[in-house]
C-alpha cells in the first residue's frame, strides 16, 4: 500500500502531511437543515450514496451551532423551520465569516417567484423544490461544489479557523512522537482531510524516521547554521 504521507515545505521546519485517504469528492461536507426527519434522512441517503459526508440539523440554531464548530462545503437549507425560518438562517450564515461564500441551496415546497426572490435576497445560491428528485439533487449539488472549487473562488472565501493540537514531553523516550504520528493518521482517516504534522524536536525530529521518510528541510536549514554544532557549543559553554 502506498505511504499516506507526503513531504510539504514549511518555513521553520519540515512538515509531514497526511494525504487524503479517499477520493477527493469524499472530502466535501454537506449540512442538511430540515425539521422533517424523513426529508433529512432521504437527502442524507442520496448524498452519502454519492460519496459526500453529510450532517443533519433539525432547526436554525442547531445549524448555526454546527457551522460554528466546523464549516461545511455546502448547505441544504429548508425554508420552513421551527423558530427561525430558513430565510433568516441564510442571512445569519452570510454574516458568519466561515459561510459568507459557502454554497447554500434552499430546500422548500414553496416554489413561487416571490418566495425565491426572498431566498436569493437572503443569500441563497439555488433552489430545490420538495419532494426532492435524487437526480436533480445530484446535479445541483455537484454544480454548486464545482463552482465553489473554480480557480479564484478560494481567494474570495474567508479562511476558517483550524484546530491545533500540541503534544510535548519534558524528557525523551516517553512516546510523545509515537502518539503524535498515530494521532495525525487517525484524524486524517476520521476527517478525510490532510493533517499536517510538525515535528519541532531539537536538534532534529524523529517522526520522519518513524515513517521511513527523509525530511525536505530541517530547522537548521532556515537558521543559517547547523543546530547540532550550535547545541554542542552551548553544552561546552555551560560545562
Amino acid at each position: 500500500m502506498p505511504c499516506p504521507w507526503q513531504h510539504r515545505r514549511s518555513p521553520g521546519t519540515f512538515v509531514l502531511s497526511v494525504s487524503e485517504m479517499h477520493p477527493s469528492h469524499l472530502t466535501a461536507r454537506i449540512l442538511v437543515v430540515d425539521d422533517s426527519q424523513v426529508t433529512g434522512l432521504v437527502a442524507k441517503a442520496h448524498l452519502e450514496a454519492l460519496g459526500y459526508q453529510v450532517q443533519l440539523a433539525p432547526d436554525g440554531p442547531a445549524a448555526l451551532q454546527a457551522v460554528a464548530e466546523r464549516a461545511p462545503d455546502l448547505i441544504l437549507l429548508d425554508v420552513v423551520l421551527p423558530g427561525i425560518d430558513g430565510f433568516e438562517v441564510c442571512r445569519r450564515l452570510r454574516q458568519m465569516s466561515v459561510t459568507a461564500s459557502t454554497p447554500i441551496i434552499m430546500l422548500t415546497s414553496k416554489s413561487s417567484i416571490a418566495d425565491k426572490q426572498v431566498g436569493f435576497a437572503a443569500g441563497a445560491d439555488d433552489y430545490l423544490s420538495k419532494p426532492v428528485d435524487a437526480a436533480e439533487l445530484q446535479m445541483r449539488v455537484g454544480a454548486q461544489l464545482r463552482r465553489a472549487a473554480r480557480p479564484g473562488a478560494e481567494a474570495t472565501r474567508p479562511v476558517s479557523a483550524g484546530r491545533l493540537t500540541a503534544l510535548y514531553s519534558l524528557r525523551g523516550g516517553s512516546g510523545c512522537s509515537s502518539l503524535a504520528v498515530n494521532l495525525a493518521v487517525t484524524l486524517s482517516k476520521l476527517w478525510g482531510l490532510p493533517v499536517p504534522l510538525v515535528d519541532l524536536a531539537m536538534p532534529v525530529g524523529v517522526c520522519d524516521s518513524m515513517l521511513n521518510l527523509r525530511p525536505v528541510n530541517r530547522l537548521d536549514s532556515f537558521t543559517g547554521k547547523q543546530l547540532d554544532h550550535a547545541h554542542e557549543l552551548a553544552r561546552l559553554h555551560r560545562g
